[in-house]
């Protein structure tokens, strides 16, 4: 139950409230240098995200190209253009119930979460968007095998089915596309591909604080 911040494993809600509001995987936007006006500390700042490897190819690329680079800019972009707390409400209804703080760089991980409530996210887009509370005991037998205890099965449609259907594209590609961030995956499922589809994302804090990887089959 730590609190980290998940950093890039975010950009999950920031894609599928942008699925939510009618986008697909196959829209455009462009790789280049952003800067906006943000709060910090009660003090007007410039504020200006970076990628990973600190340039900017000036590329109109296609959103799932973005995420499975783990493009910083086009994440904040597509943050700005479906609003933050939107993607805020996206989070908490796919499963997050830590608060989240609607800030410009909440589009890049800010917030903190737990590892729990993250994994159970990105199960409800593999449940083809219909989310479940985590269940750890699924049913008791006494002795004799009576079941004296069923754990409750309900669960809700928390995002449309075509949502969760164009999300789960979105995670192949980090296997699938050129460049895509979670391709060392390969070295540990790659013999399993002919009957299963693998993906995942990564995620990684300032400074390399937290690094992380959520992966989907």
């Amino acid at each position: 139950t730590a609190m980290r911040q998940p950093g890039s494993t975010f950009k999950l809600f920031v894609y599928t409230e942008a699925m939510n509001q009618g986008l697909t995987h196959c829209d455009r936007r462009r790789d280049s240098y952003f800067a906006m006006k943000v709060m910090d500390r009660c003090k007007e700042v410039t504020w200006a995200p970076t990628n990973a490897n600190g340039y900017f190819t000036g590329d109109s690329m296609p959103l799932k190209d973005a995420f499975a680079q783990s493009i910083n800019s086009v994440a904040v972009k597509v943050g700005q253009e479906v609003g933050i707390r939107n993607i805020v409400n996206t989070a908490h209804n796919m499963g997050i119930k830590s608060p989240l703080n609607p800030t410009p760089s909440l589009a890049l991980g800010s917030s903190d979460v737990n590892l729990l409530e993250l994994v159970n996210s990105y199960c409800t887009i593999a449940n083809d968007g219909k989310a479940h509370e985590p269940v750890l005991v699924v049913r008791i037998l006494d002795r004799d095998g009576n079941e004296i205890y069923t754990e409750p099965t309900e669960q809700r449609q928390a995002i449309p089915y075509k949502s969760a259907y164009l999300m789960q594209q979105m995670l192949l590609g980090g296997l699938r596309e050129r460049g895509g961030t979670s391709m060392s995956l390969w070295g540990y499922v790659g013999q399993f591909d002919r009957d299963t589809e693998f993906g995942g994302k990564t995620g990684t804090s300032n400074n390399h604080s937290d690094a992380w990887f959520v992966g989907v089959s």
